[in-house]
């Protein structure tokens, strides 16, 4: 269905009304008021395991617009429920270039087939509107940097029928109070004690703030950080604030629900409700902090999985094969299966299966053991 472009990632959190929503809730809301431009039913094979699998689905071919691709389907672990997925899909002929120099930032628009400069294009800020030349480029003049100011990144381009929403690397002016603040920006790492969980198992997570200033990169000490931990559904399960050790990092551990739906889930960092508590760098006169209020940084996620899965109980391993074969040869396979203890495994029955991968047209050999 055509998708309004003002539903997008920002509404994790409007910073205006200084509340956080629920994309969920809206994205249904638009989805119930609106009629699908198309509408497809696909039934999809059941291999009757519990493992991944992926397929592909080819689309009719659309207008130019914004489009919300919306996937549902009947949830059989929780009554009353359904799974569901969705993904904002944008199909434009723009194809954008972005620049900058100590005046102005510079926006080029070109037709994403052949390349060629589109002109009288606007090109909408939230403080003006500008239009491309015939060379495809339109300028914004820098303004000064105001202090404690949230501001939007985000541009609006139409030509006629076609509109696209970006955001854009968006450059200011600084006065001498804040030049040491120029060129800053950070970014944060997180990392799990394994790579898959069970449901109902402790999860434990370590992250670390990073600041690079004038490229001199270092850790970020006493600097409150917001965490979120959401499960497939995007639905979060625990939000809180904490403040980074004088490492730079900050760690804990949260327990996951027994009865989930499994899948991936994902940890976001972001900033914090309130960082008064910040009093390296919180000044509470000027209501000023000197990192949240200079800092280029985009909320970070970071993803775990959950999983109903079983620990292996032996490793299978073939031996290169060296020959060439055509067709009509007689392929001979060589392998050897060891438990996971080192010792190898005896009169165990083995099933195969040969599939032919088109692309790089190799046949692969697939042996599943059953003891």
């Amino acid at each position: 269905m055509k998708f309004n472009y003002l539903i997008d990632n920002s509404l994790y959190y409007d910073r205006e009304s200084n509340q956080r929503k629920n994309r969920d809730s809206i994205i249904f809301d638009f989805k119930l008021k609106n009629k699908p431009e198309k509408s497809y039913t696909l039934k999809l094979p059941s291999k009757g395991d519990f493992l991944n699998y992926s397929t592909e689905i080819l689309l009719e071919r659309m207008d130019v617009g914004n489009y919300l691709i919306f996937m549902e389907t009947l949830n059989d672990t929780i009554e009353n429920k359904i799974a569901f997925a969705y993904e904002n899909l944008q199909v434009t002929n723009f194809s954008i270039v972005e620049d900058f120099d100590e005046k102005s930032n510079s926006i080029y628009i070109l037709n994403r087939k052949t390349g060629q400069p589109i002109k009288n294009v606007s090109i909408k800020n939230e403080d003006e509107t500008i239009y491309t030349n015939k060379e495809g480029k339109a300028q914004f003049k820098l303004k000064t940097h105001i202090k404690n100011k949230v501001y939007n990144n985000d541009i609006l381009i139409i030509k006629e029928n076609d509109t696209l929403l970006k955001k854009y690397n968006r450059k200011f002016i600084y006065d001498k109070v804040d030049e040491e603040y120029e060129n800053f920006d950070a970014k944060v790492m997180v990392y799990f004690d394994r790579a898959i969980y069970r449901p109902g198992q402790k999860m434990y997570y370590k992250g670390v703030l990073i600041q690079n200033k004038d490229n001199v990169k270092s850790v970020v000490p006493y600097v409150s950080v917001r965490v979120e931990i959401s499960d497939v559904n995007e639905n979060i399960l625990k939000e809180f604030d904490v403040q980074t050790n004088e490492f730079g990092s900050f760690s804990g551990e949260f327990d996951i629900p027994k009865n989930v739906l499994t899948g991936d889930f994902f940890i976001t960092i972001d900033e914090p409700d309130d960082y008064e508590i910040d009093t390296k760098y919180y000044k509470k006169k000027e209501g000023e902090h000197k990192f949240w209020d200079y800092v280029d940084f985009y909320d970070e996620r970071f993803n775990f999985k959950v999983e109903e899965y079983k620990r292996p109980t032996f490793e299978v391993k073939f031996d290169e094969i060296k020959e060439n074969y055509t067709i009509g040869d007689t392929v001979k396979v060589r392998g050897n299966a060891k438990a996971l203890a080192g010792n190898n495994l005896t009169n165990a029955k083995v099933a195969y299966t040969v599939s032919k991968i088109q692309l790089q047209k190799k046949v692969i050999i697939q042996v599943t053991m059953i003891l």
